[in-house]
């Protein structure tokens, strides 16, 4: 988490590498560094719905419902097909994301999330293979 915090000082601060820093920062049990990364890629893209539904999870994630519905309706505001999509792919996984988007026209499919190079890491195992 270190070496990527200086990556990113030096110029590789992009949404998917904030992710990964925080993701870092929370597998170090360091949630405070994590919160402090996702602030920081926000504050720099405000309107990643995303990152910022990452953000979300993260929160829900340390019972701070408040503020997780506050970042939500923010996403919402950007996009709301989009933060749809992100929440139920990071939290449901592809295969269920995927279904529930051919039913519900509120979500968005794993292949219209944007960045398009971060849904791969979420992509759950094909069956069979």
């Amino acid at each position: 988490a270190a070496l990527m915090s200086k990556a990113v000082d030096r110029g590789i601060a992009t949404t998917p590498v904030y992710s990964l820093l925080a993701k870092m920062y929370i597998a170090a049990a360091d949630t405070a560094s994590a919160e402090t990364a996702f602030r920081e890629a926000i504050s720099i893209y405000p309107r990643s719905v995303y990152i910022r539904t990452e953000y979300v999870i993260f929160l829900e994630s340390q019972s701070r419902a408040a503020e997780a519905a506050q970042q939500s309706a923010i996403a919402h505001q950007v996009d709301p097909r989009q933060a749809e999509g992100w929440y139920h792919l990071i939290r449901d996984g592809s295969v269920s994301v995927f279904y529930r988007s051919q039913t519900d026209p509120s979500v968005a499919a794993p292949l219209e999330l944007v960045p398009a190079s971060i849904v791969p890491q979420y992509v759950g195992k094909i069956p069979g293979l």
